[in-house]
């Protein structure tokens, strides 16, 4: 026990207060059970002698019922973690008969009566063994054709045993076209529109070359509805005779293939469910067999009949290699879709320029967001003081921050096209006059003067597109996303002759610089959650200007509220006094940027 640190009241240490909680709610249950005839608790000698698939329950219940003639068993039993976790209900001896026959039922013969983002009410332990019960009666019950269908990646996941090769497929099946390249690299056979998009997605994932497979080596089965466990092919026998019912060619393509030649296999199962697709695939390789002088014993060569053929090698077919893989959809439509904006980014290419601790985090987002191109431009290398707060780590120290940004994204994104750049943007420019066409915008991120002025005055006197400026005031107290676009002002606008902006939140009396030891180097102290509300202000204006592009400047701050402001030594400036709401921890505004009458960049 140890004493809280106000009063004299005693706590009780975290695991015995859990053990307590399970003490308490097992009572309960057994005080609740033993009124009812219909359970028998089980002894822990009974449950080592009649359930020895079950390591880690006590206690537990044989439930019976019997009704109209039946008579229906279950195992109940509570997991170390009840009232927390559910009951467990199992089929006693029954799994394996009812495993892909019956729905929700495991190998073990464990029935799932909740779906994954069930929650329970621990605070009623009793019925929550009465719950369990009634609802492992109505899936033994229940018809299973409904749930096999709606969740056949489920169950076909379940059936294929251990893990395997799986298909990976770099576009929509809609967007694959009629000859796909399909490639085998290490446990993946990868699928695209083309082989110059296999192979870069297999260059930046895995730094292989694939091997990619010929036309006769991959089909796709379109169907109308998913199969049903009973159907799952098995072996290349039951493959063969899958293919064979269905329309078209499919049955004598593969066995043109099994026939002639020895390579692999794929195949692409696309099913219908409702109004969207679910997909599966079988791996398995040709076997050669009209080459096969035993199996042509009694026939001149090349005379064979095909079907004498495949009856003499059923029993090679039934132990040949064969996989069941499960689909991964690798396509930005559907990887971005279920965490980008929503729109399809594709095609959008960024330059991002400043591959720091904001640059790094936003190129990050960005990516993550869908954005199918993004140039990274900075000349530094990362260095020891940078990992804290940058999203690259020790691995990376004295690599050029492009070049380690930009492969650290193409191995988690290996579908993007992203492109170092390690130098200043001025001399890329000066090496590359086109440098920046195409870019749907500019964020600099960069945070100097010296970088920026420049980069606004392209923004507003060449055909640059949109330019945004990213950065931070002391501390990370602030920041701000300012939007040159068309119209409205540009980033001079706000800015005095040496860079310092006009409209920032918090004054300090003196510099918070801080000085490197011994070192002429100067830097801002924050750290990585205290920037993490302005990387999110600056990815969102960027992702609002690719998706609707602007015409009109804007201008967004994010302020950490005056408690904060005041904690570090600061104040609100003169601009920004009586702006915060009272009472408002984190503030965040957007307005239209105006042009300032006496910029120079505007009105030269």
């Amino acid at each position: 026990m140890t004493r809280g640190e106000e009063g004299d009241t005693d706590k009780q240490a975290p695991g015995e207060l859990l053990a307590g909680s399970r003490s308490l709610a097992v009572e309960a249950v057994v005080a609740d059970l033993r009124q009812d005839p219909a359970f028998e608790q089980l002894r822990p000698q009974d449950l080592a002698e009649r359930c020895p698939k079950y390591p880690g329950y006590v206690p537990g219940w044989r439930y019976v019922s019997r009704s109209g003639g039946a008579t229906l068993e279950l195992d109940v039993l509570l997991p170390r973690n009840f009232p927390f976790d559910p009951p467990a209900v199992f089929v006693p001896g029954a799994g394996d008969d009812l495993f892909l026959t019956r729905p929700h039922v495991q190998r073990n013969g464990r029935i799932c009566t909740l779906s994954d983002p069930a929650s329970i009410d621990s605070s009623r332990p009793a019925d929550l063994v009465r719950d369990a019960v009634d609802s492992a009666t109505a899936v033994l019950m229940g018809g299973p054709a409904d749930d096999f269908l709606g969740e056949f990646l489920s169950y076909w996941a379940l059936s294929r045993g251990r893990e395997g090769v799986r298909f990976y497929l770099l576009d929509p099946v809609d967007a694959l076209g009629p000859k796909p390249a399909v490639a085998l690299l290490g446990d993946k056979v990868v699928i695209g529109r083309s082989r110059e998009r296999v192979t870069r997605w297999a260059q930046n994932s895995a730094s292989e070359s694939p091997g990619f497979l010929a036309e006769g080596q991959y089909l796709v089965l379109y169907r109308d509805r998913p199969l049903l466990p009973r159907e799952y092919p098995a072996d290349l026998c039951q493959l063969r005779a899958l293919l064979r019912s269905e329309p078209g060619t499919l049955g004598d393509r593969l066995d043109a293939h099994l026939l002639s030649s020895a390579g692999p296999i794929a195949l692409l199962i696309v099913q219908t469910i409702g109004e969207g697709q679910t997909l599966a695939g079988i791996l398995t390789q040709g076997l050669s067999l009209a080459r096969d002088s035993k199996l042509r014993k009694g026939f001149r060569p090349g005379k064979t009949p095909p079907e004498i053929l495949f009856a003499r090698a059923e029993l090679r077919m039934q132990k040949a290699t064969y996989m069941r893989c499960d689909v991964q959809r690798a396509d930005p439509q559907w990887l971005h879709s279920r965490g980008g904006s929503g729109e399809d980014l594709s095609e959008k290419r960024v330059v991002i320029i400043g591959c720091g601790s904001i640059g790094g985090y936003v190129a990050h987002l960005l990516a993550r967001a869908g954005v199918g191109q993004i140039s990274l431009v900075d000349p530094d290398s990362l260095s020891w003081d940078n990992v804290g707060r940058h999203v690259l780590g020790a691995d990376d120290v004295g690599r050029p921050k492009a070049e380690a940004l930009a492969a650290n994204l193409l191995h988690q994104l290996p579908h993007l096209s992203i492109t170092p750049v390690s130098e200043d943007w001025r001399d890329w420019l000066r090496r590359d006059n086109d440098a920046f066409d195409g870019a749907h915008l500019v964020v600099s991120t960069a945070g100097t003067w010296s970088c920026d002025q420049p980069l606004n005055l392209l923004a507003r006197r060449s055909a640059l597109p949109p330019v945004l400026f990213g950065w931070l005031e002391t501390y990370a107290l602030a920041g701000h996303a300012l939007l040159v676009a068309p119209g409205g002002g540009c980033l001079e606008c706000g800015m005095n002759p040496f860079g310092r902006f006009g409209n920032e939140v918090v004054h300090f009396a003196e510099p918070q610089l801080a000085k490197e030891p011994g070192g002429c180097t100067y830097y801002q102290q924050y750290g990585p959650v205290q920037m993490m509300p302005v990387v999110s202000l600056i990815t969102r204006a960027a992702l609002t200007a690719l998706v609707s592009p602007p015409e009109e400047s804007t201008w967004s701050t994010f302020v950490a509220g005056e408690p904060e402001i005041r904690e570090r030594g600061g104040s609100l400036s003169d601009a920004w006094t009586g702006r915060i709401p009272p009472g408002v921890v984190h503030f965040t505004v957007e307005k239209a940027w105006q042009k300032n009458p006496s910029c120079r960049v505007c009105n030269p």
